[in-house]
């Protein structure tokens, strides 16, 4: 694949996100890119999305990552269109998650293909949590990193500058956090504690927001920004708790709030961005403390010459009136709620330390606010985390799942939502100790009516989406025109129909897995559900959904969709 090739630099970067459906700015790569840089290192970073690869196109895969990094097209062979021979970098950090395992090896061995004989390193929340799979004897990486990479990366920068100079191996040297690669396995240091003052960072690096700005100037773009590290709960299949039982040290850490705003200001006097999105867990704290600091972020806010607007992510137990007003008077737009269960099963295996209660006041907090769900396209709007399947639904926690969903009129998206299995989460380890884990964080029903279940709501869905979607992706595009392209409401009325379509089929086929007949019941029941959607599919209103949505024509990929 055609790559154009980044300027020679010491430092690579690569977040290890191929197939993305929404390109975010990479805080881990990011933050390693402003520290390598502050201690003198020419970097680049490569988000694979946003890659220019040829015919007008973005995207690249492992291979064309490889060969903007080396020059070289393939094994052995220089690219006429890329400027080769040039200097190769000393260090290239690849950024992975645990399902990416396979794409960062696939990488690592196309940079080794290519001739490149520098450091290979990996990190980020998989390496962390299994060192193993990434270091195995064949393994082209050198070494990982593990927990928070600042400056683990940075010595490994120093070692790698002292190596080129030396000409030789000089020894597995003795990094704290850093893994390296050697016959009888991985072997290290143990990570140092974590940072406790965020203040002591760099602000995050900025150069995946300007390859969106570049690549997607005609549309609103927002900046990612990190109010805090780490999480003060416990919950039984998040890999973010997993992983910060890897390292000592403070587990919840935040930024001051005149610091998040001074941040916010300086990347609006660069760049112009008015929005922001919070990527991290917990913008607030449970309590009076949430409250306090809701009215410590705002107060800051004022100090501001401009009104931002932004996103954040919160607990609903965290979600309060004191807490969400004065951020609701500085900008707050959009706000994600991890509600994630309501069964009180669920919320025990998932060690959640709620009650379906705290679900229900949370979302009439919302609404007593004034938001509404994210399907309604209004401002300021609310959307939900939430988990569905798991190893050990049961028809009676689906069926309060299913309520819960259609009671509240939130996106039918929720009903496929499953479960992700971590090896080192306490509920994956139970998976994979029970029989039930699948590779790549997949997984088998203990009960054999919910399996039954699952692949026929999913089955349905599959063939409701694409139905669903092309008129949802024109109804957002059509209400951001000035002025609003959809006066006759149809592709809104069209959309909401798809949508209770979707709940009502969930609950036909529930119905039909909880009879004695089971299998047969729920065949039945999918073949009615098909029968349904194709009717939809042929009515009047969706032809003349299409129709505008035609008119309207698609935004360019990878923009739909970003907050």
């Amino acid at each position: 694949m055609t790559a154009t090739p980044h300027p020679a630099a010491e430092v690579f970067l690569v977040n290890a996100v191929f197939r993305p459906r929404r390109i975010a700015e990479p805080a881990g790569v990011l933050f390693l890119a402003a520290r390598a840089r502050e201690a003198g290192y020419t970097v680049r970073v490569v988000e694979p999305g946003l890659e220019p690869a040829g015919d007008s196109r973005l995207g690249l895969d492992p291979a064309g990552v490889a060969s903007l990094i080396t020059g070289q097209a393939g094994p052995g062979r220089p690219d006429e269109g890329l400027d080769s021979p040039r200097p190769r970098p000393l260090v290239v950090g690849i950024s992975s998650m645990s399902w990416q395992l396979e794409d960062t090896l696939a990488l690592a061995r196309e940079l080794r293909d290519r001739g490149f004989r520098g450091l290979l390193v990996g990190g980020g929340h998989g390496p962390t949590l299994d060192p193993e799979a990434y270091l195995l004897p064949d393994s082209p990486l050198d070494a990982v990193v593990v927990g928070e990479g600042e400056e683990p990366f940075r010595e490994l920068c120093d070692y790698a500058r002292e190596l080129a100079r030396a000409g030789e191996p000089r020894g597995l040297v003795p990094i704290a956090g850093v893994l390296w690669r050697t016959p009888e396995g991985p072997r290290g240091e143990p990570p140092a504690p974590r940072l406790a003052d965020l203040g002591r960072l760099p602000h995050m690096a900025r150069d995946v927001l300007e390859r969106k700005l570049e690549a997607f100037g005609g549309f609103e773009v927002g900046a990612s920004i990190v109010s805090g590290r780490g999480c003060f709960a416990r919950c039984a299949y998040c890999s973010i708790s997993a992983y910060l039982d890897r390292q000592p040290g403070p587990r919840f850490r935040q930024r001051p709030p005149q610091d998040i705003v001074g941040e916010m200001a300086s990347i609006h006097a660069r760049y112009g961005v008015e929005r922001f999105n919070f990527e991290d867990d917990n913008f607030l704290l449970p309590g009076r403390a949430g409250a306090a600091r809701a009215e410590a972020f705002a107060r800051a806010c004022s100090s501001l010459d401009f009104r931002p607007r932004f996103f954040l992510q919160t607990r609903p137990d965290q979600v309060t009136e004191e807490a969400l007003r004065p951020l609701l008077e500085v900008g707050l737009e959009d706000i994600n709620v991890g509600i994630e269960a309501v069964f009180p099963g669920d919320l025990e295996l998932f060690n959640r330390g709620g009650t379906a209660e705290d679900a229900e006041r949370c979302l009439a907090v919302l609404h007593a606010l004034g938001f509404t769900p994210s399907t309604e396209n209004r401002r300021p709007s609310f959307r939900v985390g939430y988990i569905t399947f798991h190893p050990y639904s049961t028809l009676d926690s689906l069926e309060r799942s299913l309520a819960f969903l259609r009671r509240h009129e939130l996106s039918p998206k929720k009903l496929k939502v499953t479960l992700r299995l971590y090896p080192a989460t306490p509920i994956g380890a139970r998976a994979a100790a029970d029989g039930l884990a699948l590779p790549g964080g997949g997984f088998r029903f203990l009960n054999p009516e919910v399996e039954a279940f699952y692949e026929a709501l999913s089955g349905w869905l599959e063939l409701w989406t694409p139905v669903r979607e092309r008129v949802r992706s024109a109804e957002k595009r059509a209400l951001s025109m000035v002025p609003p392209r959809d006066p006759d409401g149809v592709l809104v009325r069209t959309r909401m129909d798809l949508d209770r379509l979707a709940h009502e089929v969930a609950r036909s086929l529930l119905e039909a897995a909880k009879s004695s007949d089971w299998a047969t019941a729920v065949d039945r029941a999918a073949a009615r559900a098909r029968a349904d959607l194709a009717a939809v599919a042929a009515g009047t209103d969706y032809r003349q959904a299409c129709a505008l949505a035609d008119e309207i024509g698609r935004p360019e990929a990878g923009v739909d969709g970003w907050r």
